[in-house]
């Protein structure tokens, strides 16, 4: 197992810097796709198509990551990522056409898909169920602050100097970031030659009803979110300039603060998680949703700067209770594999949002597809309740995973 030199706070403090620099290479261009747009010549399907470039490849790269994680161990897996995500950042810094960015959104997505799964797994294992929902909390809170600065200094670099140097900087500091990384960290050592295969321990799993239900109800509830994460993270700030006139500086100051108000939501989402109920706070980041995405079409700039708010903390305030829910539920020597196939549902249906996104938007409007946002969102109160009903029927039969 992994052991920062540190304390349990210090190892957690020090995985939620890296986790946000994971989340900052996908979401630092936000504000600058209107300029790719217009200086590309390209239309509002291409761009989505080039979004979801990174989010699919983001998805689909979970399951190997997971599989990677409990085979290789935490150190190599994470380092790969944030150095492969690096890489991506430093080909769209460079001269070049659509075919360029889109291997640079290739590889940004591919290398920030192997984080999750290992970052989770560390987590459970350095955790106990006494205070899991913190831990996945706090990994939240750090990335959040890292985030919220991702966007901003991406909107001035690119209004200082041009779009492609914001993706430079992101590069070199992600290269840093790795190096200090691979430091800090003991080596996970050699692994065993009995080390078991992709599917070892998952038999006992599928034949579990019970668990292949809550797991089921998990899947689809992340899917939802990862839906609406993708979409209104990869388009907010493209709305502020395209509809509500902002620049670019300043939707990239807005994108920001949404991940700031997040990092509270992770953090009272974590908190409820361990004294209330895993379930509460799930119920808090849909209804949240609904309003939010209500209040940002109001022609109010007020109601649009409340319901920006309200987004951010609500979009967040769940994902520790969900990423706990499944820590809660399978074997330790598995949470790998699991969370590889949680995060790449996540992703992949994730990643269809800035396509369709983008077809809604050109052919309709910014209305349009954040309505058929809310729609989608309403869609997990049915979820919540299977689940509320799962965990009941689990908690009157004990398991120990």
């Amino acid at each position: 197992m992994v052991q920062l030199k540190s304390s349990f706070y210090g190892r957690v403090g020090f995985l939620s810097f890296i986790h946000g620099l994971d989340h900052a290479f996908l979401m630092f261009s936000s504000p600058l796709l209107i300029l790719i747009l217009r200086d590309l010549d390209l239309d509002y399907a291409a761009l989505g198509t080039l979004v979801s470039v990174a989010f699919f490849t983001y998805g689909i790269g979970a399951l190997p990551a997971g599989f990677l994680s409990d085979r290789l161990g935490h150190k190599w897996t994470i380092t790969a990522a944030i150095a492969l995500a690096s890489l991506g950042a430093l080909v769209g810094g460079l001269p070049g056409s659509y075919p360029t960015l889109a291997v640079s959104f290739f590889l940004i997505g591919l290398g920030t898909s192997l984080y999750h799964p290992p970052a989770m797994a560390l987590l459970a294992h350095i955790s106990t169920p006494e205070n899991r929902g913190l831990a996945m909390g706090l990994h939240g809170v750090g990335s959040n602050l890292v985030m919220v600065a991702a966007p901003a200094l991406a909107g001035g670099i690119a209004t200082i100097l041009h779009w492609r140097a914001a993706f430079l900087f992101w590069g070199l500091v992600g290269l840093a970031a790795a190096a200090v990384f691979w430091r800090l960290f003991e080596s996970t050592g050699s692994p065993s030659n009995t080390e078991p295969g992709p599917l070892a321990g998952l038999a006992a799993i599928l034949q579990d009803r019970d668990l292949v239900h809550t797991l089921l109800i998990v899947f689809l509830l992340t899917g939802i979110q990862g839906f609406i994460w993708s979409g209104t993270f990869a388009y907010m700030a493209t709305y502020l300039q395209d509809v509500r006139n902002m620049t670019v500086a300043v939707s990239g100051i807005l994108a920001g603060i949404q991940y700031g108000v997040g990092a509270l939501g992770h953090l009272v989402g974590g908190y409820m998680a361990d004294r209330n109920s895993r379930i509460l706070p799930v119920v808090i980041g849909t209804t949240g949703a609904l309003i939010g995405f209500g209040l940002i079409l109001l022609p109010s700039n007020a109601a649009l700067l409340i319901g920006i708010f309200i987004l951010g903390f609500s979009l967040f305030v769940k994902q520790p209770a969900m990423n706990t829910l499944l820590a809660d539920a399978v074997p330790k020597e598995v949470h790998g594999r699991l969370y590889g196939v949680f995060f790449i549902i996540t992703n992949t249906i994730g990643a269809l949002a800035p396509m369709f996104g983008g077809l809604i938007i050109g052919r309709f409007s910014f209305t349009a597809f954040f309505l058929l946002c809310s729609a989608i969102t309403f869609g997990a109160y049915p979820l919540i309740l299977l689940m509320r009903s799962a965990l009941t029927a689990r908690e009157a039969s004990p398991r120990t995973p």
